[in-house]
């Protein structure tokens, strides 16, 4: 199956959308896919989830 990044994190949107709105927890394992580059389409969900759904003001440690 061939899903674009752009698919990808729609998808993750939706289902942490689904899980909230139904008060059930979720845990999000992430996988490497098989591409080079699926690392990066990963962290874009992750970011996206994060921005969309955390509370502002929760501040999480940088590890860069």
């Amino acid at each position: 199956m061939q899903l674009s990044r752009e698919t990808i994190i729609q998808r993750d949107e939706m289902v942490f959308k689904a899980a909230l709105d139904n008060k059930i927890y979720i845990c999000m394992l992430v996988g490497e896919g098989y591409s080079k580059d699926s690392w990066k389409i990963s962290a874009e969900s992750i970011e996206n989830i994060f921005k969309k759904f955390v509370p502002k003001g929760i501040e999480f440690p940088n590890y860069d």
